[in-house]
């Protein structure tokens, strides 16, 4: 709970200075990290929250910090001392499919749905379906 609320937070369009604070404080916080207790928790942590970011975040924000974000979570994957750590694994690769995600290009689907804005009288054509001296009566000629 806490990562989704700390992503919606940095996702904010105000907190761009906050968010590149984060970004240069994760790789620092997880070389410096041991094989103590703490850092079962925060691995997931940071990877639960950077999968956050880049789930809540705008694509254009968030293109400039995926590049360092995607060599950082390459370094993690390939260390040895990840490979045993199943919710820190199932997470990077959610991360993983994000950022895949955020450098891909946006693309419309052609059979999208576009709504037209049609006027009444002109889909009708009101000429055509009331003859002309019943239209003054208000008598459908059908």
């Amino acid at each position: 709970m806490a990562a989704l609320l700390l992503g919606r937070l940095l996702t904010r369009p105000d907190m761009g200075p906050a968010l590149k604070e984060f970004l240069e404080w994760v790789p620092v916080a997880l070389k410096e990290m041991g094989d103590d207790i703490s850092a079962a928790f925060l691995v997931p942590g940071v990877i639960q929250t950077l999968a956050h970011i880049f789930k809540l975040g705008s694509r254009a924000a968030l293109l400039q910090f995926a590049p360092p974000v995607w060599s950082l979570l390459s370094d993690m994957i390939a260390a040895d001392s990840f490979k045993n750590k199943a919710l820190a694994h199932k997470l990077a690769i959610k991360l993983a499919q994000r950022l895949a995600l955020t450098f891909m290009e946006p693309r419309l689907a052609p059979w999208r749905y576009v709504k037209d804005d049609v006027d009444l009288d002109a889909a009708l054509d009101v000429k055509g379906v009331l003859g002309g001296e019943d239209a003054a009566a208000g008598v459908c000629v059908w």
